[in-house]
């Protein structure tokens, strides 16, 4: 059935059913307790769900491997994933948030397999972000049914995308759970003061193949193509022909245990001799991952996607402009 609208969401998202029992990174117990306005809060009234200003951070907390930014939707609290793999600027669960009747309803998917339902919705009444960004009569949102989600956190009422970002910068702390956004302008690209203080590690240019929010880096390893990519929202995901796996099984390079689905992979050399630690990579099938590889434009056989076990490793700055990444000393 040809679908008027596909809602495609990140591997890690789209893997959540399967690796979210994966250990720990401390859970907190309940929302964070009410707080007066920030004295920096910004507001913003009757417009697109996105950051204005020159800069603007943002906590976050971490459920498992994954980072969370707290919000109030309508009266409703709870947290939204920051998720660089989703495109919209905002999606919320409908079956938790009140928000009227939807339009155009539409299918999306994940990579493990699931479908939803989604509907559009043109504007949200209320929403609060860390208790410093607030936006009224805003929109447009799209929702669905955010259950299967419910192993990282039942609190989840949603996630926030590239589209909330979209003509910025970010620098993304674990150590500090910040997220730092820089309005991208040509005079910050002359300054970079966004390294300012910072010890940079390594500079990593990437393309962009069908989607603008998907970093993906070409690489020749051997006989071996494959595609490196960058989401804020998983662990990290490794997807091998057998003949490959078993390669990189055989020479130590790759191990794992029989019937995990974790696999720890020491090293991984990206052009302009970038090494670095991938560790810990969730083994996705070929067919597991597909849907998302075409509408990414991934063609290559074997993918790897960078996640929290690389990316908790540094602090990272984003450009989706420039197409670069920059890794610091956390």
């Amino acid at each position: 059935m040809k679908l008027k609208y596909l809602s495609i969401f990140p591997l890690s998202l789209m893997l959540a059913t399967l690796t979210c029992l994966a250990q720990s990174q401390g859970k907190p117990d309940s929302f964070p307790p009410a707080r007066k306005r920030h004295e920096n809060s910004i507001s913003s009234t009757a417009g697109n769900i996105r950051i204005t200003g020159d800069t603007l951070s943002l906590n976050f907390t971490l459920f498992k491997y994954f980072p969370f930014i707290s919000a109030t939707v309508n009266g409703r609290d709870g947290w939204l994933m920051f998720d660089t793999g989703a495109q919209s600027a905002l999606e919320l669960d409908n079956k938790l948030v009140s928000l009227g009747e939807g339009l155009n309803p539409s299918s999306g998917f994940v990579s493990s397999g699931q479908s939803y339902q989604t509907q559009h919705y043109p504007t949200v009444k209320s929403i609060a972000l860390d208790n410093r960004l607030f936006y009224s009569d805003a929109g447009p949102v799209s929702g669905h049914d955010f259950s299967y989600m419910n192993s990282i956190t039942p609190d989840i009422i949603g996630l926030i995308g590239y589209d909330f970002f979209k003509n910025y910068l970010f620098k993304l702390d674990y150590q500090k759970k910040r997220i730092t956004f820089y309005r991208n302008t040509p005079k910050r690209q002359r300054r970079k003061d966004f390294l300012f203080r910072e010890k940079l590690i390594a500079t990593i240019d990437f393309e962009l193949r069908k989607l603008p929010n998907h970093p993906v880096i070409p690489l020749i390893m051997g006989r071996d193509t494959l595609a490196i990519s960058f989401d804020t929202g998983q662990l990290g995901t490794l997807t091998l022909t057998e003949e490959t796996k078993a390669q990189w099984m055989s020479s130590g390079m790759l191990s794992s245990q029989p019937g995990k689905r974790q696999a720890s992979l020491d090293s991984l050399t990206l052009p302009g001799h970038i090494r670095l630690t991938p560790g810990s990579l969730v083994l996705t099938p070929p067919s597991a991952a597909q849907n998302a590889k075409k509408a990414i434009g991934i063609t290559e056989k074997n993918s790897i996607t960078l996640g929290f076990a690389l990316l908790s490793q540094y602090k990272s700055v984003w450009d989706f402009q420039k197409r670069k990444i920059y890794l610091m000393e956390k």
